[in-house]
């Protein structure tokens, strides 16, 4: 029994730390005043199946003085298929909108555009 025990406590620490979030990529607007986070996490159980590089990335809009999340939700990118590298992203902000570009490709790749102000985030996907 103490064995089983022993067993189970590990899987559930396995799984734990495995799929945990953590800030992948993150870059301030000119002013100050906003913060595009972009979260990286591996689904539950993904490790144990041999999916290493299961990844999906949650991209973010706050303000850096209340560090909240502007309202209209974050926005999920990737099918787990997808694997990006954060020294290879580049965030271009205007007044009210933000680009996301992967660097990775030949030319630079568009693939994320969000629209925002302190009422929301709205996000769209260019390719």
């Amino acid at each position: 029994m103490r064995k089983f025990c022993t067993a189970l406590f590990c899987l559930a620490l396995l799984v734990s730390t495995s799929c945990q979030p953590i800030i992948f990529a993150e870059s301030d607007s000119p002013d100050g005043k906003y913060r595009c986070e972009v979260i990286r996490v591996r689904p539950a159980f993904s490790a144990l199946f041999g999916d290493e590089d299961n990844w999906r990335y949650d991209f973010s809009i706050r303000e850096v003085s209340t560090r909240n999340s502007l309202g209209g939700g974050s926005f999920e990118y990737g099918d787990g298929k997808i694997r990006l590298d954060e020294k290879k992203l580049e965030f271009k902000w205007t007044d009210n909108q933000l680009v996301v570009f992967d660097l990775a490709y030949s030319p630079a790749r568009e693939f994320l555009i969000a629209s925002f102000d302190s009422a929301g985030q709205h996000w769209k996907q260019t390719n």
